[in-house]
């Protein structure tokens, strides 16, 4: 069998080895080769009019490619867009795929879901094909599936590695978050629960144990305190509560060991010297310990208050 024009070769490699039934006739294969090829396993078809090369491994993003080949108007979405934004709490194989309404579609493997807003401003276009929810519209549709802490959590993500302001999610979430719209009430409690100034949680631990803390009936801490340990040389705290010149570190033990140990420990006694005390948790402590860590978390806040106030 003669061997695929460069034309197919080069948009194969730049799309993870997808292609359409239009994009291999545009590029030299005549409709009676695509179906030879079909027929001998070198074209593996994977909805209608689209197709993997047989060379190239089926894999998230073939899948991802394939989707946006076969339903054009619409976009990766929710769990399957998240990550592959590297947001964190979900995990699966299931590729989620938005579509505008009015369109009508069924795609094999693909799980659909509809909506009347999708502006082009909500969607990223890749270079290798894949059109994706932002991780800002990701993070709100991702209100429809996650409970409210793994939502916070996700925010949070894009938030700080995002550079995203958070007035700019305000504004995206108010238009979201409308009542009838799947998720929108947990969406709404995640906008209502934080402070449109506080700074973003650096890991999923640490949304989980502040909001631990503000239920056991603590202040909301003070996110990425940043404090002056040496001239001109600031330390951000993951939680801070300045009333009890208090601040509590998240420590995972993949991070915190070994010479990251010894740097912890002197920077504990530069943040004593500046007026605070440190209180370290680690990931073992959130996991399996919770309700304890938050206990004694919430009684070290309550004597450092009174240590001060006499």
């Amino acid at each position: 069998m003669a061997q695929l024009p460069l034309a197919v070769v080069s948009w194969l490699a730049a799309h993870h080895g997808t292609i359409s039934h239009e994009q291999l006739v545009r590029r030299g294969l005549s409709p009676d080769q695509i179906y030879r090829r079909v027929r001998s396993g070198r074209l593996v078809r994977c909805h209608d009019g689209v197709y993997r090369s047989g060379e190239w491994p089926e894999s998230e993003l073939t899948r991802c490619v394939a989707a946006c080949l076969a339903v054009p108007p619409g976009s990766v979405s929710l769990r399957t867009a998240a990550r592959l934004w590297g947001l964190r709490r979900c995990a699966g194989d299931t590729i989620d795929f938005t579509v505008p309404e009015p369109v009508r579609t069924r795609v094999s493997g693909v799980d659909l879901h509809r909506t009347t807003m999708l502006p082009s401003s909500h969607v990223v276009r890749r270079s290798d094909g894949i059109r994706l929810t932002s991780p800002l519209r990701t993070a709100c549709d991702l209100a429809a599936v996650l409970d409210e802490e793994d939502l916070a959590s996700v925010i949070e993500q894009v938030l700080d590695q995002h550079r995203v302001r958070y007035t700019t999610f305000l504004r995206m979430a108010n238009d979201l978050s409308r009542r009838g719209r799947p998720g929108g009430r947990r969406l709404r409690a995640v906008i209502d629960g934080r402070s449109v100034d506080a700074a973003p949680h650096d890991s999923h631990l640490e949304v989980v144990l502040a909001r631990a803390l503000v239920r056991a009936g603590l202040p909301d801490a003070v996110r990425q305190q940043p404090i002056e340990v040496l001239p001109a040389i600031l330390v951000h705290a993951d939680l801070a509560y300045p009333d009890a010149r208090l601040v509590v570190e998240v420590d995972h033990r993949s991070w915190h060991s070994g010479e990251q140990a010894a740097l912890d420990k002197r920077r504990d006694r530069l943040v004593r010297i500046a007026g605070f005390d440190t209180v370290r948790v680690t990931d073992d402590d959130l996991r399996h310990r919770m309700s304890e860590t938050v206990e004694q978390l919430v009684t070290i806040h309550r004597l450092s208050t009174k240590g001060r106030a006499g």
